[in-house]
């Protein structure tokens, strides 16, 4: 293998914590290890050149890379985020428990032998089936106290933040992957999927472990620590007296205001982002983005409420090497998208395209 697919392989372990710390390089140059080193290459000139053309927007126009967008006024409190969470993680803990203990009841699951493949299998799929039924648990709450919710939260699904996904993940690859090789060297990395898929190879075993995790598992994440704890927190900094200078100073005089609430669509997307070909130039200031609608409030521009949630999104990796180091730079990265933006999309589509790609490599990695 190159020594480019070489990095992208230590680089993916680390950040979604499914491969292993190290990776022998093997004496020969298969075709496949020739494409996947030329598939590095090309997102590493890729990432530095969005970069280049980022910094020289922020540092010469004195604009933001992502354009802030508009949202509605915050329905946050203190009280309902802490019931919010509080919801998740009860309705997380007590399925989980009622799953393997029905697994086990089954004989899925055979206590006496963790290290099993199917025992680990079944583990896995019980972890991420309490995953999907909080998440449902959460929303049904959070819609009978709010018909808007969905919107609110920004758990839309705009086509346009799909491309901008698909960008971010390329600009965030390789800085991620530069710090993931350092520290992979340092802390023995194991992980119960990698167990799993070394144990059985089976193609049924990896589609099962792919939409588990490249799909499934990344929503669940960015829903709860991107939408419920970093979007919870920004909303209640956003209503609280302390944020009222920043929206006193971004309004728009009331004869300049626009009457109706405007519809984010697929052009306005791409308004925001700078990479797609063809795309307008970002606003200069947010404020030329933030002030379109009297139905909306300027988004308040505190960092705290980011910083908070990529400590605690490491923090719940400590265990699995020294991934939770590579994973909060890689969240901050995944809170800008979602503080910036106010959908779920960006992030979610970076998060389960890098989980696709560990996925993909492990398993082409197998002997």
């Amino acid at each position: 293998m190159t020594f480019i697919s070489s990095v992208v392989v230590g680089f993916v372990a680390q950040v979604t914590a499914e491969l292993p710390a190290e990776v022998e390089l093997p004496t020969e140059v298969t075709p496949a290890d020739a494409a996947i080193g030329l598939i590095g290459w090309m997102i590493f000139i890729s990432s530095a050149m969005l970069w280049w053309r980022a910094s020289r927007r922020v540092v010469g126009g004195g604009g933001s890379i992502i354009a802030l967008r508009p949202r509605d006024t915050s329905f946050w409190t203190p009280a309902l985020l802490l019931q919010t969470i509080g919801v998740f993680i009860v309705t997380f803990f007590v399925s989980i428990s009622l799953s393997l203990g029905a697994m086990v009841g089954l004989g899925w699951i055979d206590p006496a032998a963790e290290t099993k493949s199917g025992s680990l299998l079944f583990q896995i799929l019980a972890n991420t089936l309490a995953g999907v039924l909080a998440v449902i648990a959460t929303l049904t709450y959070l819609l009978a106290r709010n018909p808007n919710a969905l919107r609110q939260l920004g758990i839309t699904w705009p086509v346009g933040d799909g491309r901008l996904g698909l960008v971010a993940a390329v600009m965030l690859l390789p800085p991620v992957m530069i710090l993931s090789g350092l520290v992979s060297h340092f802390v023995e990395y194991s992980h119960p999927v990698i167990d799993s898929l070394e144990a059985d190879k089976g193609v049924g075993v990896f589609l099962v472990m792919l939409v588990g995790t490249a799909v499934i598992t990344p929503f669940v994440e960015e829903f709860m620590f991107r939408v419920l704890l970093q979007g919870g927190l920004q909303g209640i900094v956003d209503r609280s007296p302390s944020e009222s200078q920043f929206a006193d100073e971004q309004r728009l005089a009331p004869e300049q205001n626009v009457a109706t609430e405007r519809m984010v669509n697929a052009t306005d997307l791409e308004d925001s982002n700078p990479y797609a070909i063809g795309t307008r130039p970002l606003a200069e200031s947010s404020a030329q983005v933030i002030a379109t609608s009297t139905t909306v409030q300027p988004h308040s521009l505190s960092w705290w409420p980011m910083l908070f949630a990529s400590a605690v999104f490491a923090a719940m990796h400590i265990g699995q090497g020294a991934a939770w180091i590579p994973l909060f730079f890689l969240s901050l990265g995944l809170g800008y998208l979602y503080r910036q933006t106010g959908s779920i999309t960006a992030p979610f589509v970076v998060h389960a395209v890098l989980n696709f790609i560990t996925m993909v490599v492990t398993f082409a990695q197998l002997d």
